[in-house]
């Protein structure tokens, strides 16, 4: 009978350090998936360290993003006893430039697993450019590649109706793009109009109110809001 084969602790050592040596960083990113409320889906590809990395680090998960309402969400996740003591989200509007938009050091950084999320909620007409920066405990670094997330700006537009089925008021919020003076109306099922109003609306967020509607019968209503030549309309349900 043979004996077993047995590699040379010299000849074992040598086969070990021809190994790349950031082979134990298999770097994941997310599939791909849908919902119906989310407009737009962007994935970053697998991260891409700037640096050499010879300490475990958090490298394990992905950074991603997508539309929803129009607002750009952005998220990235690490694995327990993770590594990072600095994490920068940084932002450009010609993918060239980055300044940084938010930032987390170690005191707001979890050695657990953990999804951390950010939103930017006012995001520019075009393109808007996203990356995150990565700081381990010894300085050494990690940069994720850019995701991209377009945006189409509105000039007028009512961001959310409110208490919709509604009973005695209703609070709109309206994002505008200009400055102006605004007429709005509310009509019932048969287009006769039950409430008019005017308003001065800055450039951003509005809020309208629509106040005494206790008096309306249950049922469907729309209401229309005109700032010069543009126009929007919103339908709102009276409850029972």
């Amino acid at each position: 009978m043979k004996k077993p084969y047995l590699l040379a602790p010299a000849i074992l050592l040598a086969l070990l350090a021809q190994q790349p040596a950031n082979a134990q960083f298999a770097f994941q990113a997310f599939e791909s998936r849908t919902s119906p409320d989310v407009e737009d889906y962007a994935q970053g590809p697998s991260w891409v360290p700037a640096s050499p990395i010879t300490e475990p680090f958090v490298i394990r998960g992905a950074f991603r993003g997508f539309i929803r309402q129009r607002q750009h969400h952005l998220s990235w996740t690490t694995q327990a006893q993770s590594q990072v003591n600095l994490a920068e989200l940084q932002y450009s509007k010609d993918g060239l430039d980055f300044s940084v938009i938010d930032r987390l050091d170690a005191s707001s950084l979890d050695a657990t697993a953990r999804t951390y999320s950010f939103v930017n909620p006012n995001p520019v007409n075009g393109l808007n450019h996203y990356r995150l920066r990565l700081v381990n405990h010894d300085g050494q670094e990690t940069m994720t590649q850019v995701i991209s997330l377009e945006a189409t700006v509105r000039p007028l537009h009512i961001v959310h109706p409110g208490s919709n089925p509604f009973y005695d008021m209703v609070r709109l919020e309206v994002e505008s793009q200009q400055q102006g003076h605004a007429s709005f109306r509310l009509r019932d099922a048969q287009g006769r109009t039950v409430l008019r109003g005017q308003q001065e609306l800055e450039t951003g967020k509005n809020e309208i109110q629509l106040q005494g509607l206790d008096r309306l019968r249950p049922g469907k209503y729309m209401f229309d809001l005109r700032l010069g030549e543009l126009v929007v309309t919103q339908s709102l349900q009276k409850a029972k």
